[in-house]
């Protein structure tokens, strides 16, 4: 069988051309894997968010004292109002 420079270059061709789709597959088997794992981790993340979101809102709430006797208890007094301005006084 005589040989053909055509034809071998384009075996070679081929060639090439599958062994880069088969890197190309292997890269993608891979990055889907570590995309499905990411995945699972998300999921089991928001499933244990819900779970805390829920028993903080099936647990009953501190009431929210807005009561001023709060604000004596802990400083003393109340503050002083701001003195009134009086324009009578200022000098032009």
């Amino acid at each position: 069988m005589p040989h053909d420079p055509i034809l071998q270059e384009k075996v070679d061709i081929l060639s090439f051309t599958v062994s880069n789709q088969e890197e190309t597959i292997r890269i993608l088997r891979k990055t889907l894997s570590e995309m499905t794992e990411s995945l699972s981790k998300a999921r089991k993340e928001v499933r244990d968010l819900d779970n805390k979101l829920e028993k903080a809102i099936s647990s009953p709430q501190p009431a929210v004292n807005t009561n001023s006797s709060t604000w004596l208890k802990r400083i003393g007094k109340f503050p002083s109002p701001p003195a009134k301005l009086d324009l009578s006084k200022i000098d032009s």
